[in-house]
């Protein structure tokens, strides 16, 4: 996902490069639509957003990424299948390391960068023993202030991933979001 103004920055980079004497620019684009790799929506003031994302058997561990807006307050917490919590993940410096149930969660909250008003929430899902927990796993969102109210979630590709791990809404037709296009290059595209 590539937020407005890292758009513009991207542009403007592929634009200048293009300039140059020869060459081609190939971006790459899309989610694997049809794996269930991806689920957005928008937060809804005083009601809690609940995704449920199902992990298949023998999954030994995989990375979900969150991306909000830096300036929405929003309190978000893991239910693995058994109902276990892992009470509020806390927005702090640094790897947080949570266990619920059989599985260790590995959280990161990214610090903001030049031209992204996006915030990322990393978290790794490592089993205990061999494998993290199959069955349905539920990430809840509770907004508090809340300005631009837009969410996204990402798994890994399909490839990294046992069949069948996937949101069970997944967001199909919308997975080359933020489309920009250059001016002076030959070949245009989406990240």
């Amino acid at each position: 996902m590539v937020p407005m103004m890292e758009q513009v920055f991207w542009k403007d980079i592929l634009n200048t490069v293009s300039e140059r004497w020869k060459n081609v620019i190939c971006v790459g684009s899309g989610n694997e639509g049809t794996t269930a790799g991806h689920a957005a929506g928008e937060y809804r003031k005083g009601m809690m957003t609940e995704v449920q994302l199902a992990v298949q058997q023998r999954e030994k561990s995989f990375s979900l990424q969150i991306w909000k807006s830096y300036v929405d307050e929003v309190a978000i917490t893991i239910v693995d299948p058994s109902g276990n919590h892992s009470g509020r993940l806390e927005e702090k410096e640094g790897t947080q390391r949570i266990q619920i149930g059989e599985t260790e969660l590995l959280v990161y909250y990214g610090e903001p960068k030049p031209y992204s008003v996006r915030q990322e929430i990393y978290i790794s899902f490592l089993p205990r023993n061999e494998f993290v927990t199959a069955g349905v796993w539920k990430i809840q969102m509770m907004p508090g202030q809340v300005v631009d109210k837009l969410w996204q979630m990402w798994l890994p590709v399909q490839n990294a991933l046992n069949i069948g791990t996937a949101f069970f809404k997944a967001r199909q037709f919308h997975n080359t979001y933020d489309t920009f296009y250059c001016i002076s290059c030959y070949y245009c595209g989406s990240v």
